[in-house]
């Protein structure tokens, strides 16, 4: 009976060598980690930053709206005296109607920036239908 050992006294730092590259690979993961958190919070603040100026937007062309409304009846009435021509109150309709279609458009921002948002938290995968 004999037994046979094979025991490599010298590997050529082998060993060592993956230690450290294992040891610049965890570096690295870390690295990458703390990059996405980063990413994920300012793409967190920055959606909460386009709500904020969405709905801010969303009460100007409000706003609008109801002036374009006041101009466009204002018009209307000064071209049932005379006081108004024609033109004049096709250009306050046409007023009347992009005020509207703006805030038709601040609205769609408004809920664009609303789906940014659950997206930034994480919990855009509770709008999909069962």
């Amino acid at each position: 009976m004999g037994l046979n050992v094979n025991i490599p006294i010298f590997t050529g730092g082998a060993t060592k060598a993956k230690i450290n590259q294992a040891e610049i690979d965890i570096q690295d993961l870390d690295q990458d980690i703390q990059n996405t958190q980063l990413q994920l919070s300012l793409d967190y603040k920055n959606a909460v930053t386009n709500m904020e100026n969405a709905l801010i937007n969303i009460e100007s062309m409000q706003d609008n709206v109801g002036l374009a409304e006041r101009v466009q009846k204002n018009t209307q009435s000064n071209y049932q005296y005379g006081l108004a021509t024609l033109t004049e109150v096709l250009d306050a309709e046409n007023a009347l109607t992009q005020a509207k279609q703006n805030y038709a458009n601040a609205l769609l921002d408004y809920k664009q920036a609303e789906i940014k948002l659950i997206k930034a938290k994480g919990e855009l995968n509770t709008l999909q239908n069962p």
